[in-house]
């Protein structure tokens, strides 16, 4: 069983003796001869430790010297865990390519945030244009030529209500008539530029899409968020913010959207530029072949459809993804195909330039050199001693420490049997509905003997159908049924769910067990406005759960008990000696003073620093 272990602060702070120098090459501490810690590694661990224990004030020096002990033990615990051959399984191999690869990504996208600028006066037009939001109505769709048709009736002079209700992708069309509650705020992108640049109200947008080409969309001026729909509860219009208020969270908004913008156009021209060799063959085949016969005649797991930089992207990759961006299945991939093939090539090709940008994000990257900045690489070998300082740690100390007799863990289990045992729970059907009235009757049915699986979630089902749509969609929290679920005696043994009626189940846990099995509540009026009844439909006293069905768990339990104790701690610090004794450590106490008066900004000075 796989163990999860939290170490003290000793490896919490993994600095490796062969990572990379920053701007500090000056060694503080050396081991077997070798310099271990560097002075800018170490700065990283005060400062580390500074804003975790010691609320940003500099450390006293007796606990900056331990702390550099602390750092010591983390190496030696590196370089022992390497010696032991725990870098040497191919998993541990693969968790460092990957976490290396998620840093280089990081990098680049800090990159590319670096190299755009935002004006002042963007964050000005964005704040100004934002100030009176526009309403808007919208028609959109998967299919180009179907979104352009319905244009072409919009420029013919048909209402916008009847054109979206027969065109629009969106379901609730029919009754809107693909007008907007809310408004669209403006953020530079191309439906946003589109609707902003329209002149009077009731003015149309041209057919609009996203860079992937994967939805087509119209949009109509409505008017502005101040004329309808934006009083609050009193009729009063809520107070606009400042641009002060406000400067910060637009400059983010336009930097990620231009950052976007060249990252996307870096990374074509690095594709152009790189020659890429395309298999026109089997590219082609996804505009002539039936698309569900492109699985079984050209999907094979080597089937290479384009060479970027060293990157061989796929087949499969792209036939797996492709309907995504269509927005369609198969027959209607097909149909699409078939009636609108440029269309159909214009998406695929936007498609295929999408993925063959995240294929070589990577290697874009490490054209830039960005895999030998001082910051990658520390964050890269301080990863590396995590994973291995964790793996050393549980495969060899933890046994020493956790490796009971069955009689230890049998008698563990004897003393905590209500722990692993079955719990004590309740069944619960339950109602909770805005409408009074109908809770009451659906209550009074369950309490003379209806059925409420049947009965009750048929009455459920018409009272839905009743509502119309707009009624539905002011019900926040919805209204809510469920024909079963366990409400557990003591809450900390129920099993750890995320819910949409956390705040019902909370109130049954109050509720359940003052009424037994069998029996249906009253009605009882929620903090949210709803109305809820419940039946208790089964009762499960406690039950005993063997030894054997629970060994994992047991074991678990007792290593946690056994965890933090002070024989443990004393163990642990025992093994730390004990490694740290295989190894020549050498401290240079004047550079340590040296940077430890630095990192103070001689607030600790004393006559034990050397002042």
């Amino acid at each position: 069983m796989k163990r999860t272990v939290l170490l003290t602060s000793v490896v919490a702070v993994i600095v490796v003796g062969c990572g990379p120098v920053l701007e500090e090459e000056t060694a503080i501490a050396y081991i077997d001869g070798e310099p271990a810690v560097l002075a800018n590694l170490y700065s990283r661990a005060y400062e580390n430790i500074v804003k975790e224990e010691n609320e940003g004030k500099p450390l006293p020096y007796e606990r900056a010297r331990e702390l550099l002990d602390d750092v010591v033990t983390a190496d030696v615990l590196v370089r022992e865990a390497e010696a032991a051959g725990y870098a040497g399984d191919g998993g541990f191999a693969e968790e460092v390519r990957s976490f290396s690869e998620r840093a280089l990504l990081t990098a680049l996208d800090e990159w590319a945030a670096g190299q755009v600028e935002v004006a002042e006066e963007e964050i000005r037009l964005m704040y100004d244009i934002n100030e009176n939001q526009r309403l808007y109505s919208v028609i959109y769709g998967y299919r180009r030529d179907r979104v352009e048709e319905a244009k072409e009736k919009l420029d013919a002079g048909e209402p916008f209500e009847d054109v979206a209700a027969e065109y629009s992708a969106d379901p609730a069309a029919e009754e809107t008539g693909g007008k907007s509650e809310i408004p669209l705020p403006y953020n530079g992108d191309v439906f946003t530029e589109a609707l902003y640049g329209l002149a009077d109200i009731g003015d149309v947008t041209d057919v609009l899409t996203n860079e992937v080409k994967s939805v087509f969309v119209v949009l109509r001026y409505d008017g502005h968020a101040d004329d309808e729909g934006s009083e609050s509860e009193d009729g009063v219009l809520p107070e606009s913010k400042s641009y002060d208020e406000m400067a910060d969270v637009y400059e983010r908004q336009i930097r990620a959207r231009k950052t976007g913008e060249f990252m996307n156009a870096e990374l074509d021209a690095f594709i152009e530029n790189s020659a890429p060799v395309y298999n026109d063959e089997l590219y082609d085949a996804v505009f002539t072949t039936a698309y569900e016969e492109l699985s079984e005649r050209y999907s094979e797991d080597d089937a290479v459809l384009a060479s970027v930089a060293g990157v061989d992207f796929m087949f499969n990759e792209f036939y797996g993804v492709l309907p995504m961006y269509l927005r369609m299945g198969p027959e209607d991939i097909d149909e699409y195909r078939q009636e609108q093939p440029e269309y159909f090539r214009e998406t695929a090709d936007a498609a295929l330039r999408w993925l063959l940008r995240g294929e070589v994000r990577s290697a874009f990257a490490k054209n830039l050199e960005l895999d030998r900045t001082p910051d990658f690489e520390l964050e890269r070998y301080r990863k590396k001693g995590d994973l291995l300082v964790s793996d050393f740690y549980e495969g060899v100390f933890v046994p020493s420490v956790f490796d009971p007799t069955e009689e230890e863990l049998r008698a563990y289990y004897e003393g905590h049997k209500e722990e692993f045992g079955n719990p004590e729970k309740m069944k619960v059907a339950y109602v909770a509905a805005y409408d009074e009235a109908k809770v009451n009757a659906w209550r009074d049915l369950v309490a003379s003997g209806g059925d409420f699986r049947t009965e009750v979630y048929e009455k459920w089902g018409d009272y839905l159908n009743e509502a119309s749509e707009e009624e539905m969609g002011t019900r926040d929290p919805r209204d809510s049924i469920n024909a079963g679920t366990y409400i557990y005696k003591d809450p900390d043994r129920k099993p750890v769910i995320i819910s949409v009626n956390a705040d019902i189940l909370d109130l049954l846990e109050k509720e359940v067990y003052n009424y037994g099995a069998g029996d249906t509540s009253p009605v009882i009026p929620t903090e949210d406005g709803r109305y809820l009844f419940f039946y208790n439909a089964e009762y499960v006293p406690y039950s005993d759960k063997p030894y054997e069905d629970v060994t994992d768990e047991v074991l678990l339990g007792y290593q946690n008990e056994v965890m933090g104790n002070p024989t443990t701690d004393e163990k642990l610090q025992g093994w730390f000696a004990e490694l740290r004794a295989k190894h020549e450590i050498e401290v240079d106490e004047a550079v340590f003073k040296k940077l430890y008066k630095r990192l103070s900004a001689g607030e600790w000075e004393d006559e034990q620093s050397g002042g």
